[in-house]
């Protein structure tokens, strides 16, 4: 017998797909919302590191597995997605996009 420990939010079919395989698996739903936001946040970090690392090929289907990590926090805030672009599109209109490729290596401050 080999024990896996996971400790993470998983989507809402990993349970049936886990007992269809033979898998026995302890879970429980989050019911606080402060958690389950946290544990969102870890699940989006998580989504966004296998992003960096993906080929040209996954690299979509991590893309996609961001936005859906993004929508379940949308739902927690009770905000919807015209919200969030109306808030991006404010934002990129003030501060830019990332179009251009432009690193910022040093700024300077208080000289004479």
């Amino acid at each position: 017998m080999t024990i896996k420990v996971y400790n993470k939010l998983v989507r809402d079919n990993i349970p049936t797909i886990l007992k269809q395989k033979g898998i026995e698996a302890d879970a429980q739903i989050v019911k606080n919302d402060q958690a389950y936001k946290r544990l969102l946040c870890r699940k989006l970090i998580e989504e966004a590191r296998e992003a960096a690392v993906a080929d040209e090929t996954h690299l979509l289907e991590e893309l996609g597995d961001i936005e859906t990590v993004i929508d379940a926090l949308l739902d927690l805030n009770n905000s919807s997605r015209v919200e969030l672009e109306v808030i991006k599109d404010q934002k990129d209109a003030r501060r830019g996009r990332f179009i251009k490729r432009i690193f910022l290596k040093t700024t300077t401050e208080g000289g004479a």
